[in-house]
């Protein structure tokens, strides 16, 4: 009896979990009092020298499901995306990738708005070993990075937080790949 619990117990475990490329993700996690649900996973891949790397995996975590990612951009809920390095990123090269992602998303008047808070931003990184996390929260406040358990800082404003979230889930989005894994599609 004990056999068949623990068979259950660990296939019930298995099924509320997220997983790609080794790495697993709960399917509810608690950030800032709020408890999440993983509306899905995807992986960033950059090519060097025409191979394919996959930079890091991640999650997006909401306070509801949705496949909408303009519905989820406007809402006022909280929003959590986790990412686990797949290879070591410097803080320079880190904060570049998310300059060139943000031009792609972010032009004209947006550009010009957000400058400021793009360069805040690409300061608050630091040296990323694979294995570690990088974890974003967007709120109303902002978006808030932390680095496995550390804060790294804020950019407090809402909009430039669309705006880096948009990188993966809006119109433009940097990969469709990671757009359709983030919104579960």
């Amino acid at each position: 009896m004990k056999t068949v619990l623990m068979f259950l117990i660990l296939c019930t475990s298995m099924a509320m979990a997220g997983e790609l490329y080794d790495l697993k993700l709960p399917d509810m996690d608690t950030v800032n009092g709020k408890k999440l649900v993983l509306n899905g996973m995807s992986y960033r891949e950059m090519s060097i020298l025409g191979i394919d790397i996959k930079v890091y995996v991640g999650g997006l975590y909401l306070e509801k499901k949705s496949k909408d990612g303009e519905e989820i951009l406007n809402s006022k809920n909280l929003k959590y995306v986790k990412t686990v390095f797949k290879h070591r990123g410097s803080g320079k090269d880190i904060g570049k990738a998310w300059e060139d992602a943000y031009k792609e998303v972010c032009k004209n008047e947006c550009n010009t708005k957000h400058k400021d808070h793009l360069e805040a931003f690409k300061k608050l990184f630091n040296v990323v070993k694979s294995g570690e996390s990088l974890n974003y929260i967007f709120s109303p406040a902002g978006i808030e990075v932390i680095h496995d358990a550390e804060k790294w800082g804020t950019v407090a404003d809402e909009d430039f937080g669309k705006v880096i979230l948009s990188v993966w889930i809006g119109k433009d989005a940097v990969s469709q790949t990671m757009k359709k894994g983030f919104l579960g599609l």
